[in-house]
């Protein structure tokens, strides 16, 4: 692989580099990296205390729970406490909402947050994770889903997404049969303001072009998912997931203009 340095760099005409995440298996890197070679160009402005905690996805109960679904509701808290896996769930939603938010310039305020645990949902996403590890990939990917209707959350947090209503509302998919999500929260609200976050197994992805129509076709052989329009970081404008157990949802979101 070629080296670069300042020189080279500037000899192209730029200033900077920037290496896209997931290319380390071919000699690159594993997260998005930028690279500048001048000082000048960077400004030290935070230094950044953490810990590593453990965060166990349904390891919160309410009292009195039977083991079935759970339900938490979260909101904005001045206080943090790092063992308060609750408030570090409210805290990982409003980060990759307002984060996905900025990059589109869009302002957004986060309300409330809904932590759904259903164990039996949680069960067949970990099984499903686990196989398609041995396949190739289990990578777990967060994006969100939104409905016109409250009820069609409610059906999907205890019964997760259908595969007899693809295509009943409108058609069985521009870009291929399944359920539709986007890594983009204002783009998923043109669906409807009832949002949901939720985890995805996206498994082997067949990336797609806005033009590239899969009209109400499987998923393509070979892959488990679709990724449309990503950008330079990975993320899918529209992702399309046939397989309800790759799709674990966690989180209702209650969101308006700020």
């Amino acid at each position: 692989m070629k080296r670069l340095d300042k020189a080279s760099v500037r000899r192209k005409g730029f200033d900077s580099l920037f290496a896209p995440r997931g290319t380390r298996q071919s000699g690159g890197v594993e997260n998005d990296e930028y690279v500048v070679y001048d000082p000048r160009q960077a400004i030290v402005k935070y230094v950044v205390h953490y810990e590593t905690v453990e965060l166990r996805l349904a390891s919160v109960r309410l009292p009195g729970s039977s083991g079935g679904m759970v339900r938490h509701e979260l909101k904005p808290s001045r206080a943090f406490n790092p063992l308060n896996e609750l408030d570090l769930h409210f805290r990982i939603v409003e980060s990759q909402f307002l984060r996905l938010c900025a990059t589109q310039n869009i302002t957004r305020k986060l309300s409330k947050v809904e932590y759904i645990i259903n164990k039996p949902l949680v069960d067949r996403f970990n099984r499903r994770q686990v196989e398609l590890e041995r396949r190739h990939k289990g990578e777990v990917i967060l994006a969100f889903h939104a409905t016109r209707e409250r009820a069609s959350i409610e059906n999907i947090i205890t019964n997760n997404f259908a595969v007899d209503r693809i295509g009943s509302a409108t058609d069985a998919g521009y870009y291929g049969r399944g359920f539709y999500f986007s890594e983009f929260p204002e783009v998923s609200l043109v669906y409807g303001q009832n949002l949901l976050l939720c985890r995805l197994l996206p498994g082997k992805t067949l990336d797609l072009g806005v033009h590239d129509r899969r009209d109400g076709q499987p998923i393509t052989r070979g892959y488990d998912s679709h990724r449309v329009s990503k950008d330079t970081r990975g993320y899918g404008k529209e992702l399309v997931i046939a397989d309800p157990d790759q799709i674990l949802p966690c989180y209702v979101l209650h969101v308006g203009a700020a």
